[in-house]
């Protein structure tokens, strides 16, 4: 077989959770992500109020290069950190937007600061390649989007919130669970809760990767601990996620 390797999924780490979440602002997306252990923020705006009372180490990134230090850091292994979070990919491609402008100024353009069409191609194979080299990293890699409404022929697509026709579907197919959050509910007893839709439902892109015998709720609370024991639930311990109600 020369230099073939076979293995067997027995053998393999996959204890890692790839994640999108996404959701209008507000809807507990970024205090889900402080939630993962041991976790790294690559903050591209400024949404940290909500988790301030944490002790979270945090980036700022300012540039699509900031963006490319950080993944090389990462990359590199030297660290503490078990999660990066990228806060969020809406704002990072604005960013690469940026970056792109910069990089080219002498390209003809109808405006100094808008893409062309070809900028545009660039930047959608910049992004993809940034987002799959961030989600083979060996850690819990979370990447929070705004969502976007989109009318479909039958009803209205909720998605995140990225350019490029087919990104928000792609980014998707790249992760073990997109979890769509569509803000503060309260439970029976009138107390606020914040939950995640883990399955397609009501026009809202959503999805989990777990075995065929698997069958996840519908809705989960917005914690690692919840997400963990629904992913992997040969190894967490009987009962730690209860079925919540569908959203």
């Amino acid at each position: 077989m020369g230099s073939l390797q076979i293995t067997n999924t027995k053998d393999l780490k996959l204890d890692y959770a790839k994640v999108v979440v996404y959701g209008p602002p507000g809807s507990g997306k970024t205090t889900f992500a402080s939630t993962f252990p041991s976790v790294l923020f690559l903050s591209a705006e400024s949404g940290l109020l909500s988790i301030r009372d944490k002790d979270i180490d945090v980036v700022v990134v300012d540039t699509w290069e900031d963006l490319g230090e950080a993944f090389a850091f990462l990359k590199k292994g030297d660290h503490k950190y078990k999660s990066v979070v990228i806060d969020s990919l809406t704002e990072a491609q604005k960013k690469l937007n940026e970056h792109i402008i910069r990089k080219f100024p002498g390209k003809r353009r109808d405006y100094d600061d808008l893409m062309s069409q070809s900028d545009w191609g660039y930047s959608v194979a910049a992004f993809r390649k940034m987002c799959r080299a961030f989600r083979d990293l060996p850690l819990n890699v979370v990447f929070i989007a705004l969502d976007q409404q989109e009318q479909g022929e039958a009803e209205t697509i909720t998605k995140p919130a990225l350019s490029g026709k087919t990104m928000a579907v792609e980014l998707m197919g790249w992760v073990d669970a997109a979890i769509y959050c569509p803000g503060p509910t309260k439970d029976e007893d009138g107390n606020v809760q914040y939950l995640g839709q883990t399955i397609p439902g009501k026009g809202r892109m959503a999805k989990l990767r777990v075995p065929a015998d698997v069958h996840p709720p519908a809705v989960i609370p917005l914690s690692f601990a919840a997400l963990h024991a629904v992913l992997f639930p040969e190894k967490t311990k009987p009962h730690v996620v209860k079925e919540a109600a569908h959203a």
